[in-house]
């Protein structure tokens, strides 16, 4: 289920909501138990095996822990059972995600195909086994004794983080359920969720899906690519990744706003960022803190002198890298992450003399670049659309310059008294729409930390939208991050 789909909008969405509070009037306990009940409904459209994964999961690492913690108290280590449920957990998410990759690449390097079962990947295993994984190493630290298994569950199977995250610190999410007023609705809280939300499924279906179409018809058609081409669709992934994954956190979090629970700021403009240091403090930030925490920190981060850290910033965008997909493309495009800002601690003073202009230019060429590779489906494609990049070839392809054709554009030229031809109306579609949507990643507030009114005009603006939206949508598209 799909936070982009009508069943979660107008069904499953209310329905979570209205039932949360009504059963507040009961108790925290009643409150808490129909949220986890709505996760795990939420989470069966994904699938019953999967689901049952999930508590299978949970349980073994709430036991496990569980035991670690009765173990200090006695005077033990505790460190077996904590280090079992470690392990079971990177186990059970390196059987699911990697098996065939692990097969794929023993049989190339042993150049014979070795057979690769059907492993179906469980929604959002990369997310709540890192969520899983934070929870044993708090508790094993002596953090949340005193949580018991409904609320570890409710912590994990939490639908509006379920699927995509945010990765959140689970003290930081059990803090919250103890709120004095979290069963108590609020409307204003209410109102900047809707429009928090419409706003997000809007940047999905008219800006995502749509630049969706003009690089998915680029990676498809590639070897036809010309330069122009290759720049149109390396932006086109660009924006589109922003936008799909921007939308899912504002959405993310405007569900959770609804129900009183804050979520952690996962977004923040990073195309804004001047350096690739600075651009993971905004991408995925969830992930970023997840890996400086429990990685960087544990490696000895920047403390034991300079190789070191660079030895541990590249094994931090190795995992990130071998986290994001079962793929060498992947973990390469990880290790360039790692590389680039080994490359900028190494040359921080020189590089401050740089006016930022320069600085924030090659940073986003870095970024496209690397997306590119992100989006591809092997070294050979990435290397061809990389080298089309510099060796010309200035013609548009019309068949991709109309994916991102704009509705109406033609009868705005004819209101202007111009005729013109479907490679003029499909140009300047494909520039205005790829100019706005740098436009919004470069010069506007992120939706969640933006001000939002209660006013009629507002609310009636957010009802048409929200229409609309409804209106327009067909087949349901997947997010991104929903494939890791």
């Amino acid at each position: 289920m799909n936070f982009n789909s009508l069943i979660f909008i107008y069904l499953f969405l209310p329905a979570a909501a209205a039932g949360f509070f009504l059963s507040g009037k009961h108790g925290r306990r009643a409150a808490d138990g129909f949220l986890l009940a709505a996760g795990l409904v939420f989470y069966t459209f994904a699938g019953i095996p999967a689901a049952l994964l999930l508590l299978a999961s949970s349980a073994a690492t709430f036991a496990l822990t569980d035991c670690s913690r009765r173990a200090r108290e006695k005077g033990r280590s505790g460190k077996a059972a904590f280090l079992l449920a470690l392990f079971l957990n990177i186990g059970l998410l390196l059987f699911f995600k990697y098996t065939n990759f692990f097969l794929n690449t023993a049989g190339t390097l042993l150049q014979r195909q070795l057979p690769q079962p059907s492993i179906l990947l469980p929604l959002g295993i990369s997310f709540y086994t890192f969520s899983q994984l934070a929870f044993c190493v708090e508790r094993f630290h002596g953090k949340l004794s005193d949580v018991t298994f409904p609320q570890y569950l409710l912590y994990v199977s939490y639908f509006p983080k379920l699927s995509q995250g945010p990765i959140m610190q689970p003290s930081a999410f059990f803090a919250q359920l103890s709120g004095e007023n979290r069963m108590r609705p609020d409307a204003r809280r209410f109102v900047t969720a809707a429009q928090m939300f419409t706003l997000g499924l809007a940047k999905k279906l008219f800006l995502a899906d749509t630049f969706a179409k003009a690089a998915a018809f680029g990676y498809q058609n590639y070897r036809n690519c010309t330069t122009f081409d290759v720049i149109i669709v390396m932006l086109s992934y660009t924006l589109q990744i922003y936008f799909d994954f921007s939308s899912y956190c504002d959405m993310a979090a405007a569900v959770s706003l609804m129900l009183n629970i804050d979520l952690p700021l996962n977004f923040n403009s990073p195309y804004k960022a001047f350096s690739v240091t600075e651009f993971w403090k905004r991408w995925h930030i969830s992930l970023t803190d997840f890996l400086r925490t429990y990685v960087y920190f544990p490696l000895g981060g920047s403390r034991k002198g300079k190789l070191r850290t660079y030895r541990n910033i590249m094994i931090v965008f190795l995992i990130s890298g071998f986290w994001h997909g079962a793929n060498w493309t992947f973990v390469v495009w990880g290790l360039l992450h790692g590389a680039a800002q080994c490359f900028e601690r190494i040359f921080k003073k020189p590089l401050s003399y740089v006016p930022k202009i320069i600085r924030w230019f090659f940073t986003f060429f870095f970024v496209n670049v690397a997306w590119l590779l992100f989006g591809a489906s092997s070294f050979e494609q990435w290397r061809y659309l990389t080298a089309q990049l510099f060796n010309g070839g200035y013609i548009l392809n019309q068949e991709l310059a109309g994916l991102l054709r704009i509705p109406g554009l033609r009868a705005a030229f004819q209101l202007l008294g111009l005729q013109v031809s479907d490679s003029t109306v499909f140009t300047v579609s494909a520039i205005v729409l790829l100019g706005a949507g740098l436009y919004i990643c470069l010069f506007t507030k992120n939706l969640q930390e933006r001000r939002y009114r209660a006013g009629k005009p507002q609310l009636v603006m957010t009802a048409l939208l929200l229409v609309l939206c409804a209106a327009s949508t067909g087949t349901v598209s997947n997010f991104i991050y929903s494939n890791f």
